[in-house]
């Protein structure tokens, strides 16, 4: 198979995850701050779960989402 195929392939592919993605995404533009904060510990927790710190999830959740909001403090710097 030639590698143009390949790669048509994968742009196919991408372009269906893409819209997928879209199709199934959540808007939190117009949410309050506590809202798009208790959003963001809900996905921290989610992706915890399976993980060996899943015990302690509530409290990495916190911690990765407190950094994550520094980020976009820092941003401006």
């Amino acid at each position: 198979m030639h590698s143009q195929v390949i790669i048509k392939g994968y742009r196919e592919a991408l372009k269906l995850c893409v819209a997928r993605i879209k199709e199934i995404s959540v808007k939190i533009g117009d949410k309050s701050a506590e809202e798009k904060r208790d959003l963001l510990l809900k996905c921290a927790m989610t992706s915890m779960n399976s993980k060996i710190i899943s015990k302690q999830k509530e409290f990495f959740a916190e911690m990765v989402v407190s950094a994550v909001e520094q980020l976009d403090i820092n941003k401006d710097k």
